[in-house]
């Protein structure tokens, strides 16, 4: 027997009666009230336990959210130092191309692939192929700047003859190498100052 059918089976004897049947009436309906009053409660204690259940969850992801774009924002901030490097080793090496500043592109060179190797897991993966397409675009011009340069010894040591030719085809290639550095910096680093600012691309 249910509690629907008690009240039914109640309320059928009360109607037959007199006026106990009233009191007996309001009795019930308070018992009603308090019954609902009672579940009404319950379910609102349930569902602020699950609200305040999804206000944890957000909090946790909020605060993972912002650590890892905090962390992201030093390693952005690093790698821009790295990349101003390359592009100021770079435009020594095109203005003064010796055996020193080869050697400090290449140092630059290797400080700035260890930066982007250390913060690949924080880099946005666009950007990661987008250096990684620097660093060779950048070892490309070394390698043909620490060739001229071997020409150019080799030409004041030896008196041996090159070819000028060569010598131009080289300083041409070097030269479009050295564009195309310079545009990739520019796109990455408007690329980043965008992400740092939080727009999303």
């Amino acid at each position: 027997m249910n509690l629907l059918s008690v009240f039914k089976d109640i309320l059928k004897e009360l109607t037959l009666g007199d006026g106990i049947s009233v009191v007996f009436l309001s009795l019930f309906a308070w018992l009603g009230k308090l019954y609902l009053d009672k579940n009404i409660n319950s379910i609102k204690k349930d569902n602020q336990k699950e609200i305040d259940g999804h206000k944890n969850q957000l909090e946790i992801l909020k605060s993972i959210t912002l650590s890892y774009s905090g962390k992201q924002f030093d390693i952005y901030l690093t790698l821009w130092s790295s990349l101003i490097d390359l592009k100021n080793a770079t435009e020594d090496l095109w203005n003064a191309a010796s055996d020193a500043n080869v050697r400090a592109l290449a140092k630059k060179l290797k400080n700035g692939s260890s930066e982007i190797n250390k913060g690949y897991l924080l880099i946005e993966e666009e950007h990661y192929r987008e250096l990684i397409g620097l660093l060779e675009e950048l070892k490309n011009y070394q390698i043909g700047k620490k060739k001229l340069v071997s020409y150019y010894q080799r030409k004041q040591n030896e008196n041996e003859y090159i070819n000028n030719e060569d010598i131009q085809c080289l300083i041409q290639r070097n030269e479009e190498n050295k564009k195309r550095i310079e545009e990739l910096i520019d796109i990455i680093g408007r690329e980043m100052k965008r992400r740092m600012r939080g727009e999303i691309f």
